[in-house]
């Protein structure tokens, strides 16, 4: 034995000597398993070096043929060994040998380095860990503010905290019962009206007033346009189609708008299919009639300013809707019923059937496109024709469109990471060109079918990781940090502009397009503009959310010029964009509604601001707008939106203006709102009237006609304690357009308010 201990191993040994002289496994206990079977008194294992306690380490003389040690060294090693001692003392179950047999001092030296690599390697782990969980919790930076008292109308505002652990005015997330919204969502901005209802919360107190009981009376008016409007559920298919002219009007209308866009559709195949349906005598292709009926719904919603074929979109949308809903899977993963679940959410959004919860629909439509491996690109997993790529790679970017605009307008995650598809984006090809056996693509600059999509994404990097950053629990960015994405999405929006301007393109896509690229310039900003009206820090977002809030209402206001080349140029597609925001939900109609409120709130601060002895003044040119965007808003309400709350807030913002303007008191201020509210359900309440009264002379039935008002009366108070209250399918979380923002009902009351009190709560219910 005193001879093998002079032999120098590469690595300490960890079988006892019997164990290694027998070459057996030994399970390194004390004593082993294989010296227990053989009687084996003494189980030793020689050069394992004394790792149990300080005190059971024989004092070792080092080598001195490395000269000596400098401090530093010395010490770093000192601290090394006092650090292995204190994690492995308490755990290690391995005997010291005795101290009349020493090990080497070579064998100890190499343990200890591989322990302290063990060692650095789990901080190493520790530190990662860290880092990645290094982001605001609500328990250190978030402080959660309840508006309101009532557990139906509970909303949790998430506000930042800055170092100081003051709360400020930025609202990073909203919860309401079982929803939470990130920052896209237009909730998070609803908190800068909340003075309003401060004002008038003890002339509204009571909830017997006329502003309280005309809301309710418009809510109930509402509900019977709902329930004649929407079809029966489930809607089988049918065979029922427009006359042919109107059809052709609505499928030209899909085509030359949104279609242009988000890519679908081939068109020549379909144009055929579509000539087919009117000449041939056998039964349509299924699949081909729910297209069909889809392209219908979309192209009728730039049909004209009232929306007159809304009862024919619904059916057409819920007949659709019933078929893609059957319980048949495996048969329908193909590019066919893709296409229709896409056109299927496109027609939600614009005719406003569900267009809030499109977010969840967008996620199975995702989820269904990577199982049929549409994220990986047509030549890295199957050789396939130019056709059948192209629409691939069309399909792929349409899907990415629909789940990036839903998050958008939900609040929620865009649950998609740029590195989980390789598909490379539509390749410059007109739609006749893939018809042909080896088609070349068109130059860049040479406009397509394709290249407005093609110009789009370029810009789904910036847009994705905004989304990210907004809505992403983990993810969301400091001030600086939202400065960054500014000038990365002012980039892109720079080179999409220039791309663009190359090509004649249809005023109705740059119009589009700037809707959309502004839209996320805006969305970046409005959480920093209420800390912008208080703080300089924040003055750049103030003044970023005014000037796209301006752009927005120039390119939807009807009596804009914004995309013409000259003032005589004429389009089919004129006036295609203001009915698409007036009649549409969703993103349409939340980048319209808010903008004009945003340019509301700007008027309104600068007369809170203005230092004068006269009176203030009052920006002409904004009073317009903000006049114009009432009218707007009534609009809607002619088109068929049932819900009033949009135009009320308008009415009531527009006068607390003027109260402002005229430097009058609280409380003239507050019956001055009132009287606009008064004034606003009237009109609406009349509106909605002649909808029924339009609907009853078209159906030849006399059902609500006869009782009018009296019908709304009896169904304005419902007791929300029955369980026999009728719940509406259709309330949907519009921007200032659901039952939910301006709820008057007992049901669900929706508080806006930073105070608990009596008086304030019921103006709140009322108010919004």
């Amino acid at each position: 034995m005193a001879a093998e201990t002079t032999r120098r191993r590469r690595r300490p040994a960890v079988s006892c000597s019997l164990c290694r002289r027998r070459k057996v496994r030994c399970n390194r206990e004390q004593p082993c398993n294989n010296c227990l079977r053989s009687k084996n008194v003494s189980c030793v294992y020689e050069d394992n070096p004394p790792l149990r306690s300080r005190q059971h380490h024989p004092q070792i003389s080092r080598p001195n043929n490395d000269g000596p040690k400098s401090d530093s060294s010395a010490a770093a090693e000192a601290s090394a060994m006092n650090a292995f001692h204190f994690r492995t003392g308490a755990s290690t179950t391995i005997s010291s040998p005795s101290l009349s047999d020493p090990q080497p001092p070579s064998n100890i030296q190499a343990s200890l380095h591989m322990r302290i690599k063990h060692l650095e390697e789990q901080l190493s782990r520790q530190n990662i860990a860290e880092s990645q969980n290094d982001y605001p919790t609500p328990s250190t930076s978030v402080e959660t503010m309840t508006l309101g008292v009532e557990p139906n109308g509970q909303f949790d505002f998430l506000h930042e905290s800055d170092k100081s652990g003051l709360q400020t005015s930025i609202v990073r997330n909203v919860s309401h019962k079982t929803r939470f919204f990130g920052q896209s969502h237009w909730i998070t901005s609803i908190a800068l009206f909340q003075n309003i209802a401060t004002a008038c919360a003890r002339y509204l107190s009571d909830g017997s007033s006329p502003a309280s009981l005309n809301l309710h009376r418009c809510k109930a008016l509402g509900k019977i346009i709902k329930a004649r409007m929407v079809p029966s559920w489930p809607a089988l298919l049918s065979l029922e189609l427009p006359e042919k002219q109107l059809a052709d009007e609505l499928v030209e209308r899909y085509l030359r708008t949104l279609e242009s866009v988000y890519r679908v559709l081939h068109i020549p195949s379909f144009r055929r299919e579509y000539d087919a349906l009117w000449t041939s005598t056998s039964p349509p292709d299924t699949s081909f009639l729910v297209q069909l009926k889809l392209v219908l719904a979309i192209g009728a919603t730039t049909y004209d300013s009232k929306f007159s074929l809304r009862k024919s979109v619904n059916r057409w949308i819920f007949e659709a809707q019933t078929y893609l809903s059957e319980p048949e899977f495996k048969s329908r993963l193909g590019l066919q019923h893709l296409q229709s679940n896409i056109l299927l959410l496109i027609a939600r959004e614009t005719a406003g059937i569900g267009a809030d919860i499109t977010w969840t629909s967008a996620g199975a439509l995702y989820r269904t496109a990577v199982y049929m491996g549409l994220h990986r690109d047509p030549t890295k997993v199957t050789k396939c024709g130019v056709y059948a790529s192209e629409m691939r790679r069309r399909l792929w970017n349409t899907i990415l469109e629909v789940c990036i605009q839903s998050s958008l307008t939900s609040g929620g995650p865009p649950s998609i990471s740029i590195t989980e598809f390789d598909t490379e984006p539509p390749s410059n090809f007109d739609d006749e060109q893939l018809l042909a056996s080896n088609p070349i693509a068109k130059p860049a600059d040479e406009l397509t079918q394709s290249s407005i999509t093609i110009a789009l994404r370029k810009s789904v990097p910036i847009r994705l990781k905004i989304l990210q950053n907004l809505n992403n629990l983990g993810m969301q960015s400091t001030y600086e940090e939202m400065l960054c994405l500014d000038s990365e999405l002012r980039t892109v929006y720079k080179q999409l502009c220039h791309t663009l301007a190359k090509l004649p393109t249809s005023r109705f896509d740059v119009q589009l397009i700037e809707l959309i690229m502004n839209r996320y310039i805006s969305v970046l900003h409005i959480p920093f503009l209420s800390a912008g009206t208080q703080s300089p820090v924040y003055a750049f977002s103030r003044k970023v959310v005014f000037e796209t809030s301006l752009k927005l209402w120039q390119m939807i206001s009807p009596t804009s010029t914004f995309g013409q080349s000259t003032p005589s140029t004429e389009e089919p597609c004129d006036g295609d964009i203001q009915r698409l925001v007036i009649i549409g939900h969703g993103f349409y109609r939340h980048v319209s509604t808010q903008a004009m409120l945003m340019l509301a709130i700007e008027l309104r601060s600068q007369l809170e601001e203005s230092i004068s002895l006269g009176p203030n003044l009052l920006r002409p040119d904004l009073r317009a707008i903000v006049e114009e965007g009432k009218s707007w808003m009534l609009k809607s309400v002619e088109a068929g939106e049932t819900n009033v709350k949009g135009h009320l807030l308008m009415c009531v913002a527009i006068a607390q203006i003027d109260a402002l303007a005229s430097r009058l008191g609280e409380e003239e201020a507050a019956k001055m709102m009132i009287k606009a509210a008064e004034d606003s359900e009237t009109v609406c309440m009349e509106v909605l009237q002649r909808i029924i009264a339009d609907i009853e002379r078209e159906e030849g039935s006399e059902g609500y006609g006869e009782q009018g008002l009296d019908a709304a009366n009896d169904m304005a108070l419902p007791d929300p304690m029955s369980l026999n209250a009728p719940l509406n399918p259709m309330d949907d979380w519009e921007f200032l357009m659901s039952d939910v923002v301006l709820n008057a009902s007992n049901a669900e009351p929706t508080q806006w308010m930073f105070a608990d009190g009596t008086m304030q709560t019921a103006a709140i219910n009322t108010m919004f």
